[in-house]
């Protein structure tokens, strides 16, 4: 994927019926420039609401390339069906500046942001996972990365 506003991508509408997304798998995929690399949204639309879409079972792994924005994984999950077992393995995206091409004032720092999502973070990253984590093998943390083979548990 190229030059897009959106990576890898699941989306529902707030106020949606109760249904299922599960066992889903990104996997082996080449990001260029793009706004919104990986993203879970439940909050899509202006209707009013929760999303009652139930996503379980989620695999990213072995995504690489680059992000014209910060926050490099998005899951922006329901309160009343939040995600569970969404797991981020080998991920490696860098932040290249606005339209891309441009280096990162702040040396190529990205982020996650995680809301009511169960994620496991495994592998190699390039971005500091969701602020509250509980670590299930050990931590190996700097300020631009963590990395060799653990594995983190987002609250």
């Amino acid at each position: 994927m190229k030059d897009t506003d959106n990576g890898l991508r699941i989306k529902n509408w707030r106020g949606s019926s109760p249904s299922t997304a599960v066992d889903i798998t990104y996997e082996d995929i080449m990001l260029t420039n793009v706004k919104n690399p990986i993203i879970i949204d439940q909050s899509y639309g202006s209707r009013g609401g929760d999303s009652k879409v139930a996503i379980s079972n989620v695999l990213f792994k072995n995504v690489r390339g680059t992000t014209i924005t910060k926050d490099e994984v998005q899951f922006m999950c329901s309160k009343s069906v939040p995600c569970k077992g969404v797991s981020v393995v080998d991920v490696e995206l860098n932040f290249v500046g606005d339209k891309g091409g441009h280096p990162s004032s702040s040396g190529g720092l990205v982020g996650a942001l995680c809301t009511n999502a169960n994620v496991i973070f495994g592998g190699k990253l390039s971005f500091p996972m969701c602020p509250k984590y509980i670590s299930f093998f050990g931590i190996h943390k700097n300020k631009s990365k963590v990395s060799t083979n653990i594995f983190l548990f987002c609250l």
